[in-house]
């Protein structure tokens, strides 16, 4: 049972029962309390977390919109078609050094699965053009920025961070290439990890 999703239960009904999702959630918080307890110790001298209530609830917002508007868009941009989407498997595949039979089969299937999966979420989102909400997305980040180096101010916060790490997961992939002439959302990108160096 400890190592038993929910799904797997669904489809062998006949030999298990327990799942172990509620642990899931308890998984989360561990792993929340441990990035956090991390990231205080090792950027003492560089407080990433708001100190105002003011900051703090910015924070929020941003974090918010990067869990709810920026990672839920990029999914129909990386897939939204099927060489796309094969593309970006072969780097997922490469990187995961899988034996090259194995790297061909599941790049081919990841990628109609995921083109497939990408056009349901389109259609649940209402989004006809990927690429322009993606534009629009990236503007308004652009536009919470205005004329501070980062949304922390002078130094990156914990939603700089979040979003940059959003954004270097897609690097390697052709979505890049459109992301990286949003001239304002590259001069951030490339401010952060400035920093981070």
């Amino acid at each position: 049972m400890a190592f038993t999703h929910r799904s797997y239960v669904n489809e062998h009904k006949k030999t298990v029962h327990e799942h172990n999702e509620r642990l899931e959630f308890l998984g989360d918080a561990v792993l929340e309390l441990v990035s956090t307890e991390y990231l205080y110790e090792k950027f003492p001298e560089k407080p990433i977390f708001a100190k105002s209530k003011e900051g703090e609830a910015g924070q929020k917002a941003w974090l918010k919109y990067a869990d709810d508007e920026l990672v839920q868009i990029l999914p129909a941009n990386i897939y939204r078609s099927l060489p796309e989407a094969l593309d970006s498997f072969k780097y997922i595949t490469k990187v995961g050094k899988f034996p090259r039979w194995k790297r061909y089969y599941l790049a081919l299937g990841g990628a109609i699965a995921m083109t497939i999966v990408a056009r349901k979420g389109m259609k649940k989102r209402g989004i006809a053009d990927p690429r322009k909400s993606l534009r629009e997305t990236l503007e308004k980040w652009s536009q919470g920025l205005g004329r501070k180096k980062f949304m922390g101010g002078e130094r990156p916060d914990v939603s700089d961070l979040v979003c940059t790490g959003i954004l270097n997961a897609v690097r390697e992939m052709k979505v890049w290439k459109f992301i990286a002439e949003q001239k304002s959302i590259l001069e951030w990108y490339e401010r952060v990890q400035k920093t981070l160096q």
